[in-house]
């Protein structure tokens, strides 16, 4: 979508506002990837958006790359959305998988939707708003999920 004379999804669009059950006093490694969902830069911004989510709530104690306790990662295995219309419907799907060391402790994939209708807006305005919507619902029902485990 970008080239269109729109911005790129930046992460405070993706990164949702939850309350995590349980708050854990481990480090956290993030890894995502996937399908192209919109645009070249988008597993950068969702990553930060991961980040921000975790860091806002305090659910683990650090975010790092490297030498974490906990892996999340995110893959998102599809996206569809149209590509014209009044309403835009916009379903995602992602694999999270959690690891503790070298055991899966969290294997689930999520599908979430979000509709676009604001007439207000250019159609790939609202179309880049669907896509959002359905993931950052995707990410809070994820990271919820997750702060249920006994890690």
């Amino acid at each position: 979508m970008t080239g269109c004379g729109l911005k790129n999804t930046t992460y405070t669009e993706l990164s949702p506002n939850f309350i995590p059950v349980n708050r854990y006093d481990k480090s956290v490694s993030l890894y995502t990837t996937g399908v192209t969902v919109v645009e070249e830069n988008f597993y950068n911004e969702f990553e930060k958006a991961l980040v921000d989510a975790i860091q806002k709530t305090g659910m683990f104690r650090a975010v790092t790359k490297d030498m974490a306790d906990i892996h999340i990662s995110a893959f998102i295995v599809n996206a569809t959305y149209p590509f014209m219309g009044l309403s835009f419907d916009a379903k995602i799907e992602i694999a999270w998988i959690v690891k503790k060391g070298d055991a899966i402790v969290y294997r689930r994939s999520i599908i979430t939707s979000s509709q676009q209708t604001r007439s207000g807006l250019m159609a790939a305005d609202r179309l880049r708003s669907a896509i959002n919507g359905a993931i950052r619902e995707n990410i809070r029902l994820a990271l919820t999920d997750i702060s249920r485990l006994k890690l």
